[in-house]
């Protein structure tokens, strides 16, 4: 029942993310990375998640992470 609730909680917190990225300058690659967690949470929540998709998702942010962190430093 815990992982529900957080798996709830986490949607509306990816939800909410995307659409304030609207704003951004660089806003579309943000807005896929947040809806990209969104739906991995609710495909949890369908009990139709594979291990794949958010290691899949992790990957591919932390090399976008990686990639731009020299900008920020």
């Amino acid at each position: 029942m815990a992982w529900r609730v957080a798996d709830v909680v986490m949607l509306a917190a990816f939800c909410f993310s995307a659409v304030v990225q609207v704003n951004d300058p660089d806003s579309l690659p943000w807005i896929a990375l947040y809806t990209s967690a969104a739906v991995a949470c609710i495909l949890a929540l369908l009990g139709r998640w594979h291990w794949g998709f958010p290691a899949g998702l992790a990957a591919g942010a932390a090399i976008w992470a990686a990639r731009i962190a020299p900008r920020v430093v």
